[in-house]
């Protein structure tokens, strides 16, 4: 049988490379040649993102949590919120939070943020963040029916929130100006 034979063809100035595999010709001149690169780019900018997506992910255990540290001091266990609609769910139809638990939220960027508590049952404290620093503390916020506003306001542009326990910030001393810290050592 045919083994392969590979050689160059020179005609009007241009080279083209052709292979010969089993009796079939195979052409590969320049067009196709930047037609591959332009695919391997895309192909590695594909793989590039992935990755980025991936460790995101890979901070968290396999429960999909984290471990917020606030102060060097406090830890808490957080489910994390990244995607619109894990924040706009939020902790919505649960019936509490346990000691150091609580529900971290990521935003891309800095923002004045919003937060409603339609379809909470419990009272929480919202510790509002940005480049890992506190910058403010709603504290005992109440669900809907049980206080005056069931939406919260950032005190400032923020890119991430920390939901814990009603009670929790005041008891373990989480105050603006407080450093936050993901424990396995991703910095806010």
């Amino acid at each position: 049988g045919d083994v392969g034979v590979a050689g160059l063809a020179e005609g009007r100035g241009a080279r083209n490379a052709f292979v010969v595999v089993a009796g079939a010709v195979v052409r590969r001149d320049a067009e196709s040649e930047k037609d591959m690169s332009v695919r391997t780019i895309i192909a590695l900018v594909f793989v590039v993102m992935a990755v980025v997506a991936l460790n995101r992910r890979l901070a968290r255990d396999e429960n999909g949590q984290v471990t917020v540290l606030l102060d060097g001091r406090v830890s808490v266990r957080a489910e994390v919120a990244d995607d619109p609609l894990e924040r706009a769910r939020g902790l919505s139809g649960r019936e509490g939070l346990a000691e150091g638990e609580g529900m971290l939220f990521l935003f891309d960027a800095p923002e004045e943020l919003l937060f409603w508590m339609r379809g909470m049952r419990f009272p929480i404290d919202i510790i509002w963040i940005n480049s890992g620093r506190v910058i403010g503390v709603t504290e005992n916020a109440l669900p809907p029916g049980k206080g005056p506003t069931a939406t919260f306001s950032s005190t400032g542009p923020a890119d991430r929130v920390l939901e814990v326990p009603a009670g929790y910030a005041g008891k373990n001393g989480i105050t603006v100006g407080t450093a936050v810290e993901w424990k396995r050592g991703v910095a806010f």
